[in-house]
């Protein structure tokens, strides 16, 4: 992998962004190809389905709704007063005495029979056989349609021999496929049987059903008996051979997928199970995404055609942007090589233009810096040696005071010791020999009290103080030397003004915080002084430039190191009447921030 890293990043620009152009282009179509195609030629597959599935589904129904409404047009005939009196006026014997009757009565039944033929459309012939010399009297929709030899009376026997409901006969004949609806007709008089009516179903009316279930351009809907004799279709007749070679009458009501001769199928089967009868519809899938696919084809030309453009574009934005910026490195190089005299022609007036002027001023400008810092560089060195020199170094002043403290107890002069080794306690915590930055309140206490201490040496009586403090917390830390300088900065501005005066030092802990208060009775602060020091820590004013008059430079140092350690959740506050005290209040976390 690394090796793959190096070797691209040692690949030009130029190539760089042919490669990135072409990836941008190679990878979408990549995803549209893999992705897209097949989501969305699964999305045309289960929607065309569902529609044909819906489809068939209602053609069934509607093929069920008619079956049921053709069995009770067979009833209203059954109850029809005057059908039977035609039926039993016929003639029983021909001879010459009836011969009129005869024909009368071949008359009417013709009339009847053809009335009833022309009034519903869903039959295209209507039979009547009379069981008493097997004559056979029929209308049809269409003459020359109907071969009354053809006509299977005797099966029309058989299957009424002992039954008197409407029942379906399917007759293949020359031309078809073909459902009757028969029925024995009884005398309901005597109940003698009288004869066997029938209707046949006009095709054309079953294929109108299944028209409503055919879509372009994939499909074909058939109608098949259960022993697979197919009555009619709807569509492009092509798919039946599929049907009948694999069988798929025999399946069950369902969609089923099949594969035949590398083309794929969905085949949807829906059954009518009063009659024996099934609705079969097939779908060629292929046909379905062959628009799909064909957009995709011509996306992926356009892409091919579209990367020689873009390789041009790749060059020209190579001259124009890229090449430039190599000049422009080419010249870096020159300078770190030494050469400060490097400048580069401006020719252009736009970014880069820009940028090769402001190349230029910077090595003029670095050159003019490289020829006087030098000698800038040597004085200044020269100014810190002496000012070294001059310093005092600190440990020797903390050591002197220690010898000074040692000679004073050897004297007899305690006050003397006592005030050293107080000052010496204080030139230890701000040398800091250890490093530390932190110190426990117990620490802090006991610099407070040396501070204090050589204050009411200097002051005596006039300045007096007094402690709170909580004993649970004393190995707490707080940032070191935190508490001094707003005790001095009390007695500075607070007391010293009124000559006298008392300083209150509190420290405890609440809600997880230490709480440092510092009150003095003193001199107290003006109202618009106090405001413009509460808005300068609000505002955090403490970061600019201080100046040196100022009666809250104390006040700004901690709270200064306090943000810097605990950011946002340390707080200070300062309460103040003119001429009667004030009080300052720190509040920091117990628990030591990492910042330190």
């Amino acid at each position: 992998m690394k090796n793959i890293a190096d070797g691209f990043h040692n690949i030009s620009i130029k190539r760089k962004i042919i490669i990135l152009g072409l990836i941008m282009i190679l990878y979408p179509i990549i995803l549209v190809i893999i992705f897209g195609m097949y989501n969305n030629e699964k999305i045309i597959k289960d929607r065309f389905v569902s529609y044909v599935e819906n489809d068939v589904m209602n053609a069934k129904v509607r093929m069920s709704n008619d079956l049921d409404f053709m069995e009770e047009i067979f009833q209203e005939v059954l109850y029809n007063i005057d059908a039977y009196d035609l039926f039993r006026s016929k003639p029983k014997d021909i001879n010459i005495n009836n011969t009129m009757l005869e024909y009368k009565f071949q008359k009417d039944m013709n009339k009847y029979l053809k009335s009833t033929i022309f009034a519903k459309q869903e039959f295209d012939l209507v039979t009547m056989q009379f069981v008493s010399d097997n004559s056979v009297y029929y209308a049809a929709k269409e003459k020359g349609l109907v071969n009354i030899g053809k006509i299977p009376k005797e099966e029309f026997k058989k299957v009424t021999e002992d039954n008197n409901q409407v029942l379906y006969y399917f007759d293949k004949e020359d031309n078809g496929q073909y459902i009757y609806l028969v029925r024995s007709i009884y005398d309901i008089n005597s109940f003698d049987k009288i004869g066997i009516m029938s209707f046949r179903i006009d095709n054309n009316y079953l294929q109108e059903i299944l028209s409503h279930t055919y879509r372009e351009p994939a499909e074909s809907t058939y109608l098949y008996t259960y022993e697979g004799d197919r009555i009619v279709y709807a569509g492009r007749n092509y798919n039946n051979q599929i049907i009948e070679s694999k069988k798929l009458y025999l399946n069950e009501k369902g969609t089923y997928t099949h594969t035949i001769n590398g083309n794929n199928y969905y085949v949807i089967v829906e059954t009518i199970d009063d009659v024996n009868l099934k609705i079969i519809s097939v779908i060629t899938t292929d046909m379905l995404i062959s628009d799909t696919r064909k957009v995709f084809d011509l996306i992926i030309i356009l892409c091919i055609i579209s990367m020689p453009i873009y390789i041009i574009i790749a060059n020209m934005i190579y001259s124009e942007i890229i090449s430039p910026f190599n000049l422009l490195v080419s010249k870096m190089k020159d300078i770190e090589k030494g050469e400060l005299n490097t400048s580069i022609d401006i020719i252009r007036k736009n970014e880069i233009g820009y940028l090769y002027n402001s190349f230029n001023s910077m090595a003029k400008r670095l050159k003019y810096l490289v020829e006087c810092v030098y000698e800038e560089e040597i004085a200044r060195k020269n100014a810190e040696i002496s000012a070294l020199q001059s310093q005092i170094n600190p440990h020797f002043l903390y050591n002197t005071l220690e010898t000074i403290n040692w000679k004073a107890q050897l004297s007899g002069e305690q006050d003397i010791a006592e005030m050293v080794q107080a000052l010496s306690k204080l030139m230890d915590a701000n040398m800091n020999r250890n490093g530390e930055k932190f110190s426990t309140i117990e620490q802090e206490i006991q610099y407070m009290d040396s501070f204090l201490f050589l204050i009411q040496k200097r002051f005596g009586k006039k300045i007096e103080y007094d402690k709170i403090i909580d004993q649970n917390i004393l190995k707490e830390k707080l940032p070191k030397l935190i508490i001094q300088p707003i005790v001095e900065n009390a007695i500075k501005h607070g007391i010293e003004p009124v000559g006298r005066g008392k300083i209150l030092i509190g420290i405890s802990e609440k809600d997880e915080k230490l709480i440092i208060e510092v009150e003095d009775n003193g001199a107290g602060i003006e109202v618009p002084k106090l405001k413009s020091i509460n808005v300068e820590l609000s505002d955090n004013k403490y970061i600019a430039e201080e100046q040196d008059n100022s009666k809250s430079i104390g006040l700004k140092n901690v709270y200064r190191r306090l943000l810097l350690i605990y950011g946002k959740e340390a707080e200070i506050s300062i309460l103040s009447t003119y001429t009667k005290g004030t009080k300052v209040t720190l509040k920091v976390p117990k628990t030591v921030l990492t910042k330190n």
